[in-house]
């Protein structure tokens, strides 16, 4: 009887530090994610600025032009 108490415990215990390490990969792969998520918004904005920027310098050099000639 005892033996069957000591492979229950071990098999308890495998189970456990298994799960636990699930979970610390699954935590370390929606850190990655977040990150990445965070990422993409600000590229997307600094997108967004250039883009912008890129506009404005070629409405003022048309403004500039016409005003030259």
């Amino acid at each position: 009887m005892k033996d069957w108490n000591f492979w229950c415990s071990i098999l308890t215990a495998l189970t456990a530090v298994l799960a636990l390490g699930l979970s610390v990969h699954q935590i370390g792969l929606s850190n990655k994610q977040h990150l990445f998520d965070r990422r993409l918004k600000v590229y997307m904005l600094a997108d967004g600025i250039i883009s912008r920027c890129k506009d404005c310098y070629m409405w003022l050099s048309e403004k500039i032009h016409l005003n030259l000639n």
